[in-house]
């Protein structure tokens, strides 16, 4: 199947050549971190979560060594980095390219991730809570430096949540995409918000796990409230009241955005239904809902 990478090609000096050429000269040690960096959830990744998914501490200077002949460049403050868009697809390809054995191995670095992930996030919520919640022996010393986390690592953490599609992954991104919405909520992200959710509805219901799916609904109405989304956020709840009053009728898979309330197939009226009750107004949630607070 042919890649973006090699629609990059004159027919003397394709862009998928030069990449080998350069691929080639790597070690394995380098070779190995290369796509780990390629394949790493957001627009970059920081020391610790590489290590984490390398499992085992990085090998001295390796990165450096990438970033010296190009491959990666350096992504801003904090000793992260990250690697331009068309050597991630050569990446991509280079892993389905060595089989079933080299897929296993970097979807286990994506469960290392991911278990990381969820753990750190955990914590850094418990703290943003009032009064703060602390777990025993916290990786953060308070709110702030939680907060400074949290912002850093924003983009990998909402692209790994969108990991819930993956039946592999459905699980523990699921869960991510549910114990960010403290995060989310307090810094009115609500477009991330959207998205993550999205996924965590369709992960959760591959999953047949009706809570998430439920407290998924919930939190997505509330985010679409936020952004005065109003008939869609309406549309979300008449759901969670679905998943938890246990309705056969289950509305079907989410698609992608645009949304079109009463018109796309998403939506569990369907098109041809009458408006949802209080139409321009927030819904207000019926005895069987969640709570309307966020995270539920």
């Amino acid at each position: 199947m042919a890649t973006r990478v090699d629609y990059l090609d004159d027919g003397e000096r394709g862009v998928r050549a030069a990449f080998d050429l350069s691929y080639g000269r790597l070690t394995d040690e380098q070779s190995r971190l290369f796509l780990l960096l390629a394949l790493a959830p957001g627009e970059g990744i920081s020391a610790e979560p590489l290590s984490v998914s390398y499992g085992a501490p990085l090998p001295p200077r390796g990165v450096d060594v990438l970033v010296r002949v190009h491959p990666v460049e350096p992504g801003g403050a904090g000793g992260r980095w990250r690697m331009h868009d068309l050597l991630r697809a050569y990446a991509a390809a280079k892993v389905a390219a060595d089989g079933a054995r080299s897929t296993c191995e970097y979807e286990r670095s994506r469960a290392r991730i991911l278990d990381h992930y969820n753990e750190l996030v955990v914590d850094a919520g418990g703290l943003m809570r009032i009064p703060p919640v602390r777990r025993p022996h916290p990786r953060f010393a308070g709110r702030a430096e939680a907060l400074g986390w949290l912002d850093g690592e924003r983009t990998g953490l909402v692209a790994a949540a969108c990991w819930a599609a993956e039946p592999r992954h459905a699980r523990a991104a699921t869960q991510l995409a549910l114990d960010l919405g403290e995060y989310l909520g307090r810094r009115r992200l609500y477009g991330d918000a959207i998205v993550v959710y999205q996924h965590a509805i369709n992960g959760a219901r591959a999953r047949g796990d009706r809570r998430s799916e439920g407290k998924s609904w919930n939190n997505l109405s509330i985010a679409l409230r936020r952004v005065r989304r109003l008939e869609e956020s309406a549309c979300a709840m008449s759901a969670t009241n679905s998943t938890a009053g246990r309705s056969s009728a289950r509305p079907p898979r989410v698609s992608s955005p645009p949304w079109s309330c009463g018109s796309g197939p998403w939506c569990p009226r369907g098109p041809n239904s009458p408006d949802p009750p209080h139409r321009g107004t927030a819904p207000r949630p019926s005895a069987t809902s969640p709570s309307p607070g966020w995270p539920s």
